[in-house]
């Protein structure tokens, strides 16, 4: 078998194996191909569309899928698979955004949690589980109500449910890290805990949180959507997935074309990342890694 030459993939852990292991999972292949499909739409839908996704043209009003406009219009006129796509590009970036800072701040608790012990573990721990013992989705209800609706506060009320899962996954790896070999050494050469978390530790588990992140992204997508529908997302006239399928169920009756295509968007975004976390997670464990020369 040829071997593989380039040094950034080796780096990363991605051998000859891992390779093989991307292509052959058909589920994982499927999800990157829709991913990919829809992020590529989103992006340049602007540069192939002639129709602007919020002036509206009442004469053109709920107009069934057609040559002119392949997924039809809504009920201001606007060109529904222009808005569809556009309004795919904005849950894409809340949810990464949102995903991302929850990631982020979840992963760091959980590091100092884990490796620090005692108190500090105890305490952190005890707030994670009390904010798990409620939904996300309440908690970013509650949230966006309290701070408002704005595309900030739902990144931020995403995030702040994440939290505390990253906090709990990072935690329980942590622990069974923090007693081995390399961190053992690291410590008797007199690294500070600072180094050694962030050095040593956070760099051999890294691939636990990019699984989960990856994960979690379905799971924010449909949140972010979620608050849409409900009125707490992104306000009309703005596209949104959950915003339009909120404003489109009004019309399901002479217009089921206007949730048809961006629940297919929204269902396909939320099943790629899902199919695509599990493929991380089996490709990213070391525990399946082979030792390459």
């Amino acid at each position: 078998m040829m071997e593989i030459k380039f040094g950034w993939l080796k780096k990363l852990g991605i051998y000859n194996d891992k390779i093989i292991m991307i292509t052959s999972s058909r589920t994982g292949m499927f999800g990157l191909a829709s991913l990919s499909s829809i992020v590529f739409l989103s992006l340049i839908v602007d540069l192939v569309s002639p129709y602007n996704p919020i002036k509206g043209n009442l004469a053109q009003a709920l107009k069934p899928p057609s040559l002119e406009h392949i997924f039809g219009t809504d009920e201001l006129g606007r060109d529904l698979f222009t808005r569809t796509f556009v309004g795919a590009r904005t849950s894409l970036l809340i949810a990464l955004l949102g995903t991302g800072l929850g990631a982020s701040i979840g992963t760091v608790l959980g590091l100092i949690a884990g490796y620090l012990g005692g108190a500090v573990d105890y305490s952190l721990m005890r707030v994670a589980d009390a904010l798990l013992s409620i939904p996300s989705i309440l908690i970013a209800i509650a949230l966006v109500a309290i701070l408002g609706p704005s595309t900030t506060n739902i990144i931020i009320s995403i995030s702040f449910g994440l939290i505390p899962s990253f906090m709990r996954l990072t935690r329980g790896v942590v622990v069974q890290v923090k007693n081995m070999e390399y961190i053992i050494a690291a410590k008797l050469l007199g690294l500070s805990n600072f180094r050694i978390m962030f050095k040593h530790v956070l760099p051999n588990i890294s691939y636990i949180s990019i699984s989960q992140f990856t994960l979690e992204l379905g799971g924010s997508i449909l949140m972010a959507s979620g608050l849409g529908f409900l009125g707490l997302g992104v306000q009309p006239p703005y596209p949104e997935l959950g915003t339009m399928i909120g404003t489109a169920k009004n019309y399901i009756g002479v217009a089921p074309y206007l949730i048809l295509f961006p629940g297919i968007v929204l269902l396909l975004l939320a099943l790629s990342f899902n199919l695509l976390g599990n493929m991380l997670r089996d490709i990213m464990d070391p525990t399946s890694r082979v030792n390459m020369k």
